[in-house]
């Protein structure tokens, strides 16, 4: 029975092997999964070095002791709330994450075009 809106299609009577590696490599090239896999791999240990980077040297930064008195003049700038109408917003959290985030992508960027510029 056939219409019009039916796809005509044909059952495969071939054997499977799922031991077949010649269809997993062309399976692998095809969908990108290693570029995939480098690409997740650069950014994870990209992401672990920018949070290093904020942590260990932009972060001191807002967190200085200026006057010498033994607290920090921003008091933990991440531990900054403000509360409007009964809700507490954590602003300095937000702003920090923001930064590290503004950090991240500045990061890639750069790793992008230093690796265009040696491929090409």
């Amino acid at each position: 029975m056939t219409d019009l809106y039916t796809p005509e299609f044909e059952i495969e009577n071939k054997t499977k092997n799922i031991f077949n590696l010649e269809n997993f490599r062309k399976y692998i090239i095809e969908n990108g999964v290693v570029d995939t896999a480098i690409g997740y791999t650069m950014g994870k240990h990209i992401g672990n070095v920018t949070e290093s980077l904020f942590n260990n040297i932009v972060l001191p930064f807002f967190n200085k002791d200026s006057n010498d008195d033994g607290v920090e003049d921003f008091k933990t700038f991440e531990d900054y709330k403000k509360k409007f109408f009964g809700i507490e917003f954590k602003i300095g959290k937000f702003i920090l994450d923001f930064v590290k985030f503004l950090l991240m992508i500045y990061c890639l960027f750069v790793v992008a075009r230093f690796t265009r510029d040696i491929i090409n």
